[in-house]
């Protein structure tokens, strides 16, 4: 797809890496700043084809906001233009990583310890943003019944996705009754539109409520109907009753083509070259270093369900496999991909190569390009499985599925917006008891996400200074109260 061309390739450069360094939160909650920078200030792209990247990128396994950087690239750039999204947004998270594992044992826990406290105001920047995105959805319905409908998916998404954060921050040992994963709530609602996307008499209807409701209780983690069985029949059935709904449309509609695969092979055949040329180096370091690439490509591949899975997934493929050692994993590197902003499946494949080269090599170069290595096979396993699925996503995009299907994809991730929100306020929690203020990180966190969404929708202030403003009062409002009375 042709863009005017708005922005230049360094000024694409320069806006991925300013997301990247503000990356906390999940890949979802980059989302609304992504479009504010792109769409919304500098017009790189339109609302439209940015929405097209935030679906395929949520159907597809890897890194999200590496992936939506990457989409918005190759629209502006080709090939070129996905590299320099894609890297660009990355590197702050997995340079910072390398610098903090390299400093590890000279870093004085005071840095960490500000650090911590920084963090509270960009989460609360952040779900300013995240806010605005809500409110633009809410907008964008035209109509009462739209209206409702939007509201509607917007808290079953929420309902269905925030019970693991919720009871942890109400401090509730038992399993939540739900949980889903993002993955979860995206099978259900292409299900639901491919099944429903014409016929809903009653007897359609119950069959698509009861099916969504076994496949609910199987993936929740309340443990209902966590029977492999069930879940198997339940999902096949799903995929055989929605793969007919698309099939019925196709037949009927005559505006699908297949899009030419010229784009995705050079882009292919990019990122296989990027890989390559990371890997090399990294080769003599370590005789596991094939292995760890391979098992980094098939790793970010398995990454379903957001950075938390992910780190379920690695602890299989790299710590039961013995490449690194418990301790190195949930030690260190679990720890500071939870702290620093950025994918956490980059960051963590990263640190992973990073203690893979020093063990093998017993040097900092070593670990370098070991770790050099594991964010290069992050970004091509993750963006060429996206340009591959957007490329079959264009074929079919024309068919009335598929444009209802680009309608609901806001409220979803409202939804989802609305669960990462309270996982931030967990996640300040969790700093103020592990820095001796109890709740009261968590309550700074609420005043400031209020002060910055004054300063963001009624004074009009620019995102940098509201970040700056509310970072400047975390850092001094946190270092009082976690004076000794």
């Amino acid at each position: 797809m042709e863009h005017d061309r708005r922005i230049s390739k360094s000024k694409l450069f320069l806006i991925m890496m300013k997301i990247g360094c503000i990356g906390f939160g999940g890949g979802n909650a980059l989302i609304p700043i992504m479009q504010r920078e792109l769409v919304e200030e500098t017009k790189a792209v339109k609302s439209d084809d940015f929405d097209e990247d935030v679906v395929v990128a949520n159907i597809t396994p890897g890194a999200l906001p590496v992936e939506i950087a990457g989409g918005v690239g190759s629209r502006l750039f080709g090939w070129q233009g996905m590299l320099i999204g894609s890297v660009s947004m990355a590197l702050p998270g997995v340079f910072l990583t390398i610098v903090f594992l390299s400093c590890l044992s000279e870093l004085d826990k005071s840095i960490t310890r500000q650090i911590h406290f920084l963090t509270v105001g960009i989460s609360a920047y952040i779900v300013c943003l995240l806010m605005d995105y809500v409110v633009s959805t809410l907008r964008r319905a035209k109509s009462v019944s739209g209206l409702a409908q939007v509201w509607l998916v917007i808290g079953i998404v929420f309902l269905l996705t925030c019970g693991k954060t919720l009871y942890r921050l109400i401090e509730i040992s038992s399993p939540p009754l739900f949980g889903l994963a993002t993955i979860h709530i995206f099978v259900v609602a292409f299900f639901l539109i491919f099944y429903l996307h014409e016929k809903r008499g009653f007897l359609r209807q119950t069959i698509a409520a009861t099916l969504c409701i076994a496949y609910i209780l199987c993936v929740g983690k309340g443990a209902f109907l966590q029977i492999p069985l069930m879940f198997h029949i339940t999902g096949a059935l799903m995929l055989l009753l929605a793969l007919n709904g698309l099939w019925h449309s196709i037949s009927r509609e005559k505006s699908w083509r297949l899009v030419p695969m010229t784009d995705v092979k050079g882009e292919a055949l990019a990122w296989a070259i990027f890989a390559l040329f990371f890997f090399l180096p990294a080769l003599p370091v370590s005789s596991d270093a094939l292995i760890y690439v391979s098992s980094g490509i098939l790793s970010s591949l398995m990454s379903f369900g957001g950075g938390d899975a992910y780190l379920t997934v690695a602890d299989g493929l790299f710590v039961e496999t013995s490449l690194i050692t418990e301790d190195e994993f949930y030690g260190t590197i679990v720890p500071l991909v939870n702290l620093l902003p950025g994918s956490i499946l980059c960051k963590t494949l990263t640190g992973v190569g990073y203690f893979i080269g020093q063990d093998a090599a017993c040097s900092k170069w070593g670990a370098y390009l070991m770790a050099m290595a594991g964010f290069a096979a992050s970004l091509a396993a993750s963006c060429g499985v996206f340009v591959v699925a957007r490329s079959i996503y264009r074929a079919f995009q024309q068919l009335e599925i598929f444009q209802n299907a680009r309608q609901m994809i806001r409220p979803i991730v409202s939804g989802l917006l609305l669960t990462v929100a309270l996982a931030l306020f967990y996640q300040a929690r969790k700093l103020g008891v592990a820095e001796g203020m109890g709740w009261e990180s968590a309550g700074l966190m609420l005043v400031l996400s209020a002060m910055n969404g004054w300063l963001y929708f009624a004074k009009h202030m620019e995102n940098l200074k509201v970040l700056l403003t509310s970072c400047s009062i975390a850092l001094i409002a946190c270092n009082l109260m976690s004076l000794p009375s």
